[in-house]
């Protein structure tokens, strides 16, 4: 097994190797891997600074991964300010009777889609997260989702198409929505 190993790590090349040795291999795997860099006049000090920094990137990926708010509650936070704002704006409407149903509607229609447009800026988030302790941040900085970054996250879940591709989106890589992936923000646990 040695000797397979050690001529497979011969005929690559050593960026090649540097990036293997960031992945999880087996403790013979990685001596093999070790002998053959320092071979190709790699020292220690590179190899060991590599494995170092992709066990942090790691450990980051795992704590990320347990912030990242869980899929169920998401729907359930949309749910509820869905239902929420309805109920508002029924209340609304109920309470100008006195204008012209046209002008009523027209509001309610605005007041809508200007809360799903910005409702993750909001302090402390949307009505459904803040109940269910979730919150958009900026993907990069951690930092609370600004009103540029959550126009650009719900643009997309508002348009018909796209909204379908939006939430199909969440089963991939860190549970981004296209809209989050467009404005750059991750949904997490508070």
């Amino acid at each position: 097994m040695e000797a397979n190993l050690r001529e497979h790590y011969e005929r690559q090349d050593t960026e090649a190797l540097l990036i293997l040795a960031k992945s999880d291999l087996t403790d013979e795997a990685q001596t093999v891997l070790r002998q053959v860099l320092n071979n190709k006049g790699v020292d220690q000090l590179t190899i060991n600074s590599t494995v170092a920094v992709s066990e942090e990137h790691r450990k980051a990926d795992l704590i990320l991964e347990n912030k990242l708010a869980p899929l169920h509650l998401r729907f359930i936070a949309l749910a509820i300010d869905t239902l929420g704002t309805g109920l508002v704006l029924k209340l609304l409407v109920i309470l100008l009777w006195i204008f012209p149903v046209s002008v009523v509607s027209v509001l309610a229609v605005a007041i809508w889609f200007i809360y799903f447009l910005i409702k993750d800026a909001i302090p402390g988030g949307s009505i459904g997260k803040r109940l269910l302790r979730l919150r958009v941040v900026d993907f990069e900085t951690q930092k609370p989702c600004s009103v540029s970054k959550s126009f650009w996250r719900n643009l997309p879940a508002l348009v018909p198409i796209l909204g379908v591709i939006d939430w199909f989106a969440v089963l991939g890589n860190r549970r981004m929505r296209l809209g989050d992936m467009i404005a750059g923000t991750l949904v997490i646990r508070r």
